[in-house]
């Protein structure tokens, strides 16, 4: 596994907040279902960069499925600051003259358009790793489960 991949499965695993500037309006599509997605994309400046010191923005696609995506695309215009928070997916796909080409997407569940209200978002549930909540299964069931191998039915 790469690196790239490594941190794209991490960002996958959990929610996580992320605060950028709207490259332009949010777009509205609304399916035969009656389900609808708002997409926009959001730059988000690295840690610690200066407004004139030539680094670049990260770009991100943010995706908002239902009611929240309604109002996403009624209350956030271009150059607005919004706080997302969600998982994230990767979208792959090859250009028409082959290019391998990559997207990270951000599948919000909350948004918050922070040029008009500044308070944050309420910080994601932490989610406990594998190692914790396995010691707290062992734990659990210490000494308690006695099992041989007459005692299994298959």
């Amino acid at each position: 596994m790469t690196g790239q991949e490594i941190m794209a499965a991490v960002l996958r695993s959990a929610s996580h907040n992320f605060v950028g500037r709207l490259a332009r309006a949010p777009e509205l599509k609304t399916f035969d279902s009656g389900n609808c997605v708002a997409k926009g994309r959001i730059a988000i400046n690295k840690a610690g960069a200066k407004k004139d010191d030539g680094s670049q923005p990260d770009w991100f696609t943010v995706e908002i499925w239902g009611a929240h995506g309604i109002a996403f695309s009624d209350q956030c215009a271009q150059g607005d600051l919004v706080a997302v928070a969600g998982r994230v997916k990767t979208n792959r796909w090859k250009t028409q003259a082959g290019e391998d080409r990559t997207d990270l997407i951000i599948c919000a569940d909350q948004f918050r358009n922070v040029t008009q209200n500044p308070e944050p978002l309420p910080a994601p549930k932490p989610v406990a790793p594998v190692d914790v909540a396995a010691k707290a299964v062992a734990d659990t069931f210490a000494g308690e489960v006695t099992a041989t191998e007459a005692d299994i039915p298959f």
